[in-house]
Parts: structure tokens; C-alpha cells; sequence
């Protein structure tokens, strides 16, 4: 099999030094997942991390130039296993813990078809195909994909504590009339959803030159995963989000990122280019 794309690195650096010490996991973390062609209609994605479906996920916007959005659902006690260092935990017995899902590796063969890799209707195939496999194992945590319409999809966790289906950002919310960047209008979409959720949620990484584009809005009653979706296209620029559950204190951070592909240059280097058109 020819590799036809990069590898992402996804932090397992963190998860090693703080369970330094630990007993391994079952299923040692990879620092990076691939994706690899099988034939010219097929390609296979191999993930092994805390968030395996999230790993994927971002080597396929890598490989393909996708807008996909991702959530994490809220993971009960039982889905969840402590990696927290030993001598951590007993310098500070009453100290947070890093709590990360109970996850295994998986694999995925995506159906690329006769299609290009980049239209609407085969991205929602290969990711179904993707949450499906993710399924199988009975990984923690129930996804579904939508389609959030103008080439953008998200891949949604939905909690089993909640009688909410939608996922953390699927909540109407009341948004007041609005003056100021689009950095600012998520903050306030950030702090509706804590509101209406009762658990944190606020904005973690970001590109901020990007989220500084003047907003003038009429007020609104919305979900939230919309408001979020239009104050990142007012920007003009294709970004994504990532909702991501800290287990430790029952919180969620949402990150913005640009949409980016990888390409290796002349010299077999990796570059990476911005995405500017969207599938359709």
C-alpha cells in the first residue's frame, strides 16, 4: 500500500508525562493516525487515542481538504480511565486527575468510489462509513454525522446523561443583538450554551486575527451549533471547531481551526495550504 498522505501528531506526548509511572494502557496511544490507499476506490485510516474518532477526523481533513466539526459527548464515570501518574496522585491526593476515554484502536476502509474525494455526497459516505466502524468496536460515547449544509458536516457525540440528542452544541439558545467581533459573538454563544447546559464550555484555541471580524447582528433564538457555524463563515474563511470534554473537571473547550491540506513539496517535505473553496 502506498501512503498517500501525512500523519498528525495529537499530543500523546501530555498523555505520557502524566502518566508517568502509570500502568500502560491495553492499547498503547499513537502519536499520530494515517491513512493509507487500498486501491484507487478505497482508502483505510488506522487511529489508536484517547479520542480515536477525533484522530481520524483530523487526518482526513489533512488528506482531502474537509470542513468537518467535531464534539465530543459528555462521557460518563464508566466510559472513562485514569491516567494520572502515581506520584502525582500521591503528592496530591485530592488533585485533578487526567480522565480520558476507555477507548480501543480501530480501523476504517472509507469507499472513495468513482467520486472525488472532495464532493458533499462522498464525504458524508466515508464519514457514515467512519462513525460506523467507530461503532463496532462499542468505543465509549454514540456519534452521528450532519450535515450542516454548504459543504460543512459534523461529527456529534451524543451523551448518555443527557435526554438531549443533539449534542453540547444542539441547544436553542437566545442570543441578544450583537455589536463586536466574531470572537466576542462566540464567547457569548460559549457562555448561552453553559447557561443552558449547565456544564463549562468555554473558548480554548483559536486563531485570533481570524475572529476578529466585525459582526452586526439582530437578536436570535438558535442553535447554537448554527450561530457558531455562521459567526465562523462571517470570517470568510473556512474554519472548523472542535468541542472537547475534560472529563477531569466536566468541562468542554472549543477550539477554532483554520481548514488546511497536506501536500509534500518537490522535495518530499510536508506543507500545508489553506483551504478556500468548500465541497459541493
Amino acid at each position: 500500500m502506498s501512503k498517500i498522505l501525512v500523519t498528525i501528531f495529537m499530543g500523546a506526548t501530555l498523555l505520557q508525562c502524566a502518566a508517568s509511572g502509570q500502568q500502560q494502557n491495553a492499547y498503547p496511544y499513537l502519536p499520530k493516525a494515517s491513512v493509507v490507499a487500498v486501491d484507487s476506490s478505497h482508502v483505510r485510516v488506522d487511529a489508536s487515542d484517547p479520542r480515536p474518532l477525533h484522530q481520524a477526523l483530523d487526518v482526513l481533513r489533512l488528506t482531502f481538504g474537509w470542513l468537518v466539526d467535531y464534539e465530543d459527548p459528555i462521557y460518563s464515570p464508566t466510559d472513562l480511565i485514569d491516567l494520572t501518574g502515581p506520584v502525582y496522585k500521591a503528592a496530591h491526593p485530592n488533585g485533578p486527575r487526567l480522565l480520558v476515554p476507555r477507548t480501543i484502536p480501530f480501523s476504517a476502509t472509507l469507499t472513495k468510489g468513482s467520486a472525488n474525494e472532495e464532493s458533499a455526497a462522498t464525504q458524508r459516505t466515508m464519514l457514515d462509513q467512519l462513525v460506523a466502524a467507530h461503532r463496532q468496536i462499542a468505543n465509549p460515547g454514540e456519534f452521528v454525522v450532519n450535515d450542516e449544509g454548504s459543504g460543512r458536516f459534523a461529527v456529534v457525540g451524543i451523551s448518555s446523561e443527557s435526554s438531549n440528542d443533539s449534542g453540547v452544541l444542539g441547544f436553542t439558545i437566545d442570543l441578544p443583538a450583537f455589536d463586536g467581533s466574531v470572537e466576542d459573538y462566540i464567547q457569548l454563544i460559549c457562555q448561552e450554551v453553559h447557561n443552558s447546559t449547565m456544564t463549562k464550555f468555554e473558548l480554548g484555541v483559536f486563531p485570533y486575527q481570524r475572529l476578529q471580524t466585525h459582526l452586526v447582528l439582530p437578536k436570535s433564538h438558535i442553535v447554537a451549533r448554527k450561530a457558531l457555524n455562521d459567526a465562523l463563515d462571517a470570517t470568510g474563511q473556512l474554519l472548523y471547531s472542535e468541542a472537547l470534554y475534560n472529563a477531569g473537571d466536566k468541562s468542554f473547550f472549543l477550539n477554532i481551526r483554520a481548514a488546511v491540506r497536506s501536500r509534500l513539496d518537490v522535495d518530499g517535505r510536508e506543507v500545508y495550504q489553506q483551504v478556500t473553496t468548500r465541497a459541493h
